[in-house]
């Protein structure tokens, strides 16, 4: 017998909106590292499967049609790794926001609404959050860290709220 959403404990939960994963501070930067891994793999193969493709018209334009074939083989070989990669990243709930400077976002629901929680680039924390239909980026307000200061507290709801 399954519980029903507001009764979950668990600091991550099922939007009944969007039947998506949402995330709170703690949630998300519990799983923060392996996103990071996976964002950054996305963001290597996503360059190599380039590099192939162009020296694939490169080496044809030349004439060299045995290496363009090649290139074009390993082109196809990269891509079906960055497809397995994206699927991870839609395993994980996670949203890649911007593949080249690798910038995610963890859906969340503030105020009832959808947003995320975004991770910059390379950074090593949360610091910002946007709703879902905006780009412009906020600062995370410091109540939603006390989450990450006091892990044992299961009193705080999954829902975020701006004061």
């Amino acid at each position: 017998m399954s519980k029903q959403s507001s009764e979950k404990s668990s600091r991550t939960r099922t939007s009944e909106r969007t039947r998506r994963r949402t995330f709170d501070t703690l949630a998300a930067l519990k799983i923060l590292p392996l996103v990071r891994r996976v964002a950054s793999d996305i963001r290597e193969c996503s360059l190599e499967r380039s590099r192939y493709a162009k020296q694939a018209s490169d080496c044809w334009t030349e004439g060299n049609k045995a290496e363009s074939w090649r290139c074009s083989d390993r082109a196809e070989e990269t891509q079906r790794r960055l497809d397995a990669l994206l699927a991870e990243m839609k395993a994980l709930d996670v949203v890649l926001l911007d593949p080249i400077r690798g910038d995610v976002g963890f859906p969340t629901i503030v105020n009832g609404a959808l947003a995320y929680l975004v991770a910059q680039g390379e950074d090593a924390d949360l610091r910002y959050w946007r709703y879902r239909d905006q780009p412009k980026l906020r600062e995370i307000p410091p109540a939603w860290l006390a989450v990450v200061a006091d892990p044992s507290d299961t009193s705080v709801e999954s829902e975020l709220v701006l004061e």
